[in-house]
């Protein structure tokens, strides 16, 4: 009997590794737009989103009457997200894992598929380039950013 116990235990303590690989880590919320990354964000932000979002992300630059699709005011969603910023949305807006209305046709690309097929985001990935363009979006909110965060969504296993 206790050979049997100690061949369950063994076997028990083996799986454990590959029911923590098998879960997906959850988002890390942030408190507060990092200011470090924000800076970082806004040169990324300039060079692939001002174009159509303005250079201040009210949706007024220099492209946007051309597009078929009205371009949103960046300042604007945390104040119509109940004044908490949307970060994980937007994260995913931004890579193309959510759809959004101009987000992945011609008029806006998909950004996590160009990241790594350029240079210039002055990010070391393109999930890093996401995350630091977020942060500038979340510290130009007006009014001023909130300092809350809508959480970050729940992974069921």
């Amino acid at each position: 009997m206790k050979r049997l116990v100690t061949l369950a235990t063994a076997f028990a303590m083996a799986a454990i590794p590959f029911v923590v690989l098998a879960q997906e880590p959850a988002p890390v919320n942030p408190v507060a737009p990092d200011a470090v990354a924000s800076a970082i964000g806004q040169v990324v932000y300039q060079r692939y989103c001002g174009a159509c979002h303005g250079t201040t992300g009210r949706g007024d630059g220099p492209l946007a009457k051309e597009l078929r699709s009205k371009v949103i005011d960046l300042t604007k969603l945390a104040a119509g997200n109940g004044g908490k910023f949307p970060f994980f949305q937007v994260v995913q807006v931004i890579d193309g894992r959510r759809a959004s209305k101009g987000h992945g046709s011609p008029d806006m690309p998909v950004w996590g598929e160009i990241f790594p097929k350029t240079q210039g985001s002055e990010s070391p990935n393109p999930e890093t380039a996401v995350a630091r363009m977020t942060h500038y979006i979340w510290s130009i909110q007006t009014p001023p950013a909130p300092a809350s965060f809508e959480p970050a969504p729940r992974t069921r296993n």
